[in-house]
C-alpha cells in the first residue's frame, strides 16, 4: 500500500471515528448525552467560522489593522490567541450555563471536548485527508495527526476548566481557560514566522496536550470527590 494512502486513511480515522468511538464507550459506560457532543460541535461552528473567522477577516481588509499585523506581529499573535480564548472559552461557558446544565460530570466534559476538538479536526484535517488522498507528504501529514490528536486533548483540557467554573459557579476557572488557551496558541503564530521546524512546534503542542491532560486528570479527581480545586 502506498504510504501516503495509509497514512491518509489513518488521519481519517483519527479526525472523524476516534472521538465518535471514545465518546460512544464514555456514554454507554458513564452515561452521558450525544447531545453533549453535538452541542460541542456546533459551539466550534459559532464561535470560529460564523463569528471570529470572519470579524478577523473583515479587519484585515482595513488599512489600520493590516499595518498592526504587518509592524506588530508579536503582538497580532497574541491578539490571535487572545480572541480564540475569548470567543471559544465564552461559548463554552454559554454552552454549559444555559444548554447544559444538566450535565456537569467529567465525563460530560470530556464528550463535549471531543466533539468541539474532533470536528476541529475533520475540518483542518480530515477533510484534506479525503480530498488529497494519494498525493499528501506522509511525514507532514503524519506531524498534522500528532497535532491534532494534541489539540482535541487541550480542548478536552480547557473543556474541563469551563464545566468547572459553571458547576461550581467560580468564573475564575473561566479566566484561567481564557489564559491557558491564549498560551497555547499564542506562541505558534510566532513560531510560524520565526520559521520554526514543524517537530519543534508539534512538539510544543504535546507539551500542552501534557498539561491539558494533568488538568483533565485534577479535575475529574475533584468532581468525582464533589471537591473543590485549591490554588
Amino acid at each position: 500500500m502506498n504510504i501516503s494512502v495509509f497514512v491518509s486513511i489513518i488521519g481519517i480515522l483519527i479526525t472523524s471515528i476516534l472521538p465518535v468511538m471514545i465518546s460512544a464507550i464514555l456514554i454507554k459506560k458513564y452515561g452521558s448525552s450525544w447531545k453533549v457532543f453535538a452541542i460541542g460541535a456546533c459551539v466550534f461552528f459559532i464561535t470560529q467560522p460564523l463569528l471570529r473567522i470572519p470579524i478577523l477577516k473583515y479587519l484585515q481588509f482595513k488599512p489600520w489593522f493590516y499595518s498592526f499585523i504587518v509592524t506588530n506581529f508579536i503582538l497580532y499573535s497574541i491578539l490571535l490567541g487572545i480572541t480564540a480564548g475569548i470567543f471559544e472559552e465564552v461559548g463554552r461557558y454559554i454552552a454549559f450555563k444555559l444548554l447544559l446544565k444538566n450535565n456537569l460530570k467529567w465525563q460530560d466534559g470530556v464528550i463535549f471536548g471531543l466533539g468541539y476538538g474532533g470536528i476541529e479536526a475533520f475540518l483542518f484535517l480530515g477533510i484534506s485527508c479525503i480530498l488529497n488522498f494519494y498525493t499528501l507528504n506522509p511525514s507532514t501529514l503524519a506531524l498534522g495527526i500528532i497535532e491534532r490528536i494534541g489539540a482535541m486533548i487541550i480542548h478536552i483540557g480547557m473543556t474541563m476548566l469551563v464545566l468547572y467554573s459553571v458547576k461550581y459557579n467560580n468564573k475564575k476557572y473561566l479566566f484561567y481557560a481564557i489564559g491557558f488557551h491564549t498560551f497555547v496558541d499564542a506562541p505558534i503564530g510566532i513560531f510560524q514566522k520565526a520559521n520554526v521546524s514543524l517537530i519543534l512546534i508539534e512538539s510544543y503542542v504535546l507539551i500542552m496536550a501534557a498539561i491539558a491532560m494533568l488538568i483533565l486528570l485534577k479535575i475529574k479527581k475533584s468532581i468525582d470527590k464533589e471537591g473543590i480545586l485549591y490554588e
